[in-house]
């Protein structure tokens, strides 16, 4: 594990302005978990719903390949398209949702980030 100590800002400037955009809800499960398609179509459906009702933003930790997991014994059911996500494409086209494969910046960034949003001094 490496930490930087970069500022966030300098890490992946965009991530940060996309953050400080509205409250943000973040999906992250760690590096080891992969989603399967019917884990990966039910969470894609609940987050629609969310970001219909609500006025926050979704940041999803998603990946859904099987590499760097040695001996995954269900990479069959890795397999699939993007389709399960297609209650969320309107969200993701016009920004209240975003998914990354892994963190462009360190994860407790991200949530300092989310914290001090929510408590501000």
């Amino acid at each position: 594990m490496s930490l930087s100590l970069a500022p966030a800002a300098e890490q992946d400037p965009d991530l940060v302005e996309w953050l400080a955009r509205a409250p943000t809800l973040l999906i992250n499960l760690g590096s080891a978990f992969v989603w399967v398609k019917s884990q990966a179509a039910a969470m894609a459906q609940a987050l629609a719903w969310l970001l219909e009702k609500t006025d926050l933003q979704v940041l999803w930790k998603f990946r859904k390949e099987g590499s760097g997991i040695s001996g995954y014994k269900n990479s069959s059911k890795i397999q699939y398209s993007d389709e399960f996500a297609a209650p969320l494409r309107p969200f993701l086209e016009n920004g209240p949702a975003t998914s990354l494969p892994q963190f462009t910046m360190e994860v407790r960034d991200v949530i300092m980030r989310l914290y001090g949003r929510a408590h501000p001094k």
